[in-house]
């Protein structure tokens, strides 16, 4: 726009992946229409022309594209997982973001998963982390973007689950099929 920036993507290598991490997407409040559209898309392009072998815009929290490689019969836990996307729903846009992810054909979504020992209470900073590595502004940012769409009179829907959106940039850095 006229030489301003209006939009930023910044992105780190993988290379045990042979890849990079997409992991912010940036754009001003008035920049035009499709501006972290094309970042991503431009991103992409120039990664694969320069040999890249994937890329992945990360974690989509509380979806279920990806599969379930580590089923849980636990209904608690998934109890848990539903009320959550419930109630978080409306303090930040799961269902906007995978989305928007999902609009750039990814080869696959990798299923994420959190770990802990049963009987064991989870400290208030590996809480704490678990926010920050969702949404790195934090509980600040959750609240800033609910009052944001308040005021601008939208509320996200929601799902449930956790993915990893993955691009393939060459044949070879597909993963083996499962039978």
């Amino acid at each position: 726009m006229n030489g301003k920036l209006v939009g930023f993507l910044a992105a780190s290598p993988m290379p045990a992946r042979r890849g990079w991490y997409l992991e912010d997407v940036l754009r001003e409040p008035d920049a035009p229409q499709g501006t972290a559209t094309l970042l991503v898309v431009e991103a992409l392009a120039n990664l694969k022309a320069e040999g890249a072998e994937l890329a992945t815009l990360g974690t989509s929290p509380l979806t279920n594209d990806g599969p379930v490689d580590v089923p849980t019969e636990h209904r608690i836990v998934s109890r848990a997982l539903d009320a959550a996307s419930r109630r978080l729903g409306p303090f930040y846009n799961f269902e906007g973001l995978r989305r928007f992810k999902g609009k750039f054909a990814p080869s696959w979504w990798e299923s994420e998963y959190v770990l802990s020992q049963r009987g064991v209470t989870m400290p208030h900073r590996v809480g704490h982390a678990i926010v920050r590595a969702l949404v790195p502004g934090g509980i600040t940012q959750i609240l800033t973007r609910q009052a944001l769409r308040v005021i601008r009179g939208s509320r996200p829907t929601v799902r449930k689950g956790s993915v990893n959106v993955t691009k393939s940039l060459s044949p070879s850095s597909k993963p083996a099929s499962k039978k």
